[in-house]
Order: structure tokens, then sequence, then C-alpha cells
């Protein structure tokens, strides 16, 4: 649900480089809660 900029548009890079982030976090937490996940189902 994230709103894309219209098609031909790039946004500012600092704009790109902060969404990066933000998305490199979120997959970051995921890791973590699927390795939380995975060891709690090999135990």
């Amino acid at each position: 649900t994230s709103s894309k900029p219209p098609r031909g548009h790039l946004p500012p890079p600092a704009f790109f480089f902060l969404a990066l982030n933000k998305n490199t976090a979120a997959i970051d937490e995921l890791m973590k809660l699927t390795a939380k996940n995975t060891n709690f189902l090999k135990s």
C-alpha cells in the first residue's frame, strides 16, 4: 500500500535512500522473527 510516484518520475535520492533504509530495517526485523520461529520449531 505504498504510494508509488507516477511512471517516469524518479523520487529524490534522499527519499529513495530513506525508503530503502526503512525497508532494510523491516526486512532485518522479519529475518530476526523468522530465525526465532525456526529455532523454536527446531527445539
